[in-house]
């Protein structure tokens, strides 16, 4: 089962991002926002992209003279995105783009869960409950091990975490009656 952060589900907030030696600042927005911004798949649409804009004119002019480079980039959009979903970056992208592929996004809506006014986590915790609704305790977690297998090209280190990894193994044993 997916773990969401509980804050990150209730609401949304500024999220601090440091790049090329300064702080720069994604306002608090809701999950329409990151949800658009997710769309494309690029990360600049992100980081510059949800920035307040003199903070992303900063940012854009650093690329531009080659003292920032893509890959900075890169790391701080996607742990601004973690920060906002209160999941790793790569299950709240999967997430989203599940919503808009399938039948779920228009299900939310209907039931009322508008992404204009609920913050990512909580929209993305709607997103899982609904796609996980109906599947059997297999089913969900073969759905479980694809939605947080990292990408292919993430080095461990920037993915495991032990004492989450110790915790799951003390669980699993004291289920087992150890």
């Amino acid at each position: 089962m997916i773990t969401f952060d509980q804050a990150a589900m209730l609401r949304s907030w500024s999220i601090e991002v440091e790049l090329g030696g300064g702080e720069y600042t994604i306002p608090a927005l809701p999950a329409a926002d990151w949800l658009l911004a997710l769309a494309d798949g690029a990360w600049g649409d992100i980081v510059p992209g949800l920035l307040a804009q003199d903070d992303a004119t900063d940012l854009d002019d650093m690329l531009s003279e080659g003292t920032l480079e893509e890959d900075e980039i890169r790391a701080a959009a996607r742990d601004a995105l973690t920060a906002a979903a209160g999941i790793p970056w790569w299950i709240a992208r999967t997430l989203a783009r599940f919503a808009a592929q399938n039948w779920v996004g228009p299900e939310l809506l209907i039931r009322g869960v508008d992404p204009g006014r609920t913050c990512l986590g909580g929209y993305l915790a709607a997103v899982y409950h609904i796609a996980t609704r109906n599947l059997d305790a297999m089913k969900r977690g073969q759905f479980d091990m694809e939605l947080q297998r990292p990408p292919a090209d993430l080095p461990p280190e920037e993915w495991f975490d032990e004492d989450a990894a110790a915790d799951s193994w003390l669980a699993a044993a004291k289920g087992l009656g150890a």
